[in-house]
């Protein structure tokens, strides 16, 4: 899937905090039901595997900690590779505390 095809089926909101804590926000814009597993990735190399079921039409929160360090004012990215080995680059917004942070 094409990264202009990817963002328009599956927007990400995502946001990380200063202890390394993630959120991800996907919505499934369809045409399916999506269920898979994505890696998410630092460009130092830090990752962890996230589990996603995100129904049509629906959005989705996944959290986590990628036990990096994020500095409020940066621009990081997180790379996210799904099942199939392809590789998409995301943003983040970081915020002070990500558990202040949610998806609603």
């Amino acid at each position: 899937m094409a990264k202009e095809e990817f963002s328009r089926v599956y927007p990400i909101a995502a946001y990380v905090d200063a202890g390394g804590g993630f959120l991800l926000c996907v919505y499934n814009a369809g045409p399916h039901d999506f269920y898979g597993r994505w890696l998410v990735s630092t460009k130092s190399g830090k990752s962890v595997e996230v589990s996603l079921a995100v129904p049509v039409g629906r959005t989705v929160a996944v959290r986590g900690s990628l036990g990096e360090s994020f500095t409020p004012g940066t621009s990081p990215a997180l790379i996210l590779v799904t099942g199939g080995g392809r590789g998409y680059v995301v943003n983040p917004i970081v915020v002070p505390d990500i558990s202040s942070v949610s998806c609603g």
